[in-house]
């Protein structure tokens, strides 16, 4: 008798499986699938809270490698703000130029790099290697004839 149950129980399952309001159709038309590298979808800056460092989001249109020192120099914006971030980059530091290779990137600042504060330096690194993308590389500052050490990000 219990196994009479089982099989009646699993036709049930199978059934009320089977007929589970699935209706075969057509191949649906859809948009186009996103294609490009995560690193497109949008890009991060690393701004203070207090002594400790934030990523911040932003779309990518607004964001690229060679900005970097603009933007971060430029500080969060009013709602980065009204949440307590701010930044050491010095307006000084700007323009920038960023060079990448296999192993690295270089950021060349407009003022001796080694007058960049330590928070500052942070701030570039971890932006620059964010820009990046995996995996993470090391980042040289140069400027005014100074070089910083490589460094990579602690964030």
């Amino acid at each position: 008798m219990s196994q009479l149950l089982g099989v009646v129980v699993t036709v049930l399952v199978a059934v009320s499986v089977a007929g589970c309001g699935v209706r075969p159709s057509g191949v649906v038309v859809g948009v186009e699938a996103p294609s490009g590298s995560l690193a497109d979808v949008g890009r991060s800056l690393f701004f203070l809270a207090g002594n400790s460092l934030v990523e911040v989001h932003r779309p990518a249109a607004t964001v690229s490698t060679s900005d970097v020192v603009v933007l971060l120099a430029d500080g969060p914006d009013s709602g980065e703000r009204m949440h307590g971030l701010s930044t050491a980059v010095p307006r000084s530091a700007a323009p920038s130029s960023v060079e990448v290779s296999s192993l690295g990137a270089e950021v060349f600042v407009a003022i001796a790099a080694d007058l960049l504060s330590r928070p500052a330096v942070e701030q570039i690194v971890c932006t620059v290697q964010a820009q990046l993308g995996p995996p993470a590389r090391v980042v040289t500052i140069r400027g005014g004839g100074r070089t910083l050490p490589e460094r990579t990000c602690a964030a």
